[in-house]
């Protein structure tokens, strides 16, 4: 009996020994399921930082771009003002000396017309002293005749 005891302790030391064993590999694999889970969430946390920085930078991109094209369409509707208020200057300024051209012949017609007036009263003043002197005067003619 003390064998078949001896025995059954053995069997129970051998059996505790195996669900020790049993325990600490189910321990061991646990802590490794646990540490890969744990890995792979910092991977996929690591993988979501970046794709939020990448998103990030696409819109500060996209932004930077944006404003790049605003300013350009700025420029390029000062430069059309600029063009507009230059050409309407040109057409104001045309439209000045045409008018001032105008003014300036028509003054010079009239003074045409006033030197060509005043010499015809100049010439006509002149024939009619002419016309004095040469007349034989009746008082003259009267004192002759007696």
């Amino acid at each position: 009996q003390d064998v078949l005891e001896q025995l059954r302790r053995v069997r129970s030391e051998k059996l505790k020994e195996l669900q020790r064993h049993r325990k600490e590999e189910e321990e061991r694999k646990r802590k490794k399921e646990e540490e890969e889970r744990k890995r792979q969430k910092e991977e996929e946390e690591r993988k979501r930082k970046k794709e939020e920085e990448a998103a990030r930078q696409a819109k500060l991109e996209q932004e930077r771009l944006e404003q790049e094209e605003a300013e350009r369409q700025r420029k390029l509707a000062q430069e059309r003002e600029a063009k507009l208020r230059e050409e309407q200057q040109r057409q104001a300024l045309a439209r000045l000396q045409e008018a001032q051209e105008q003014a300036r012949e028509k003054e010079e017609k009239r003074r045409a017309e006033e030197r060509e007036r005043e010499e015809k009263e100049r010439e006509e003043r002149e024939r009619n002293e002419l016309a004095l002197h040469t007349q034989p005067s009746m008082t003259y003619n009267s004192t002759e005749n007696k």
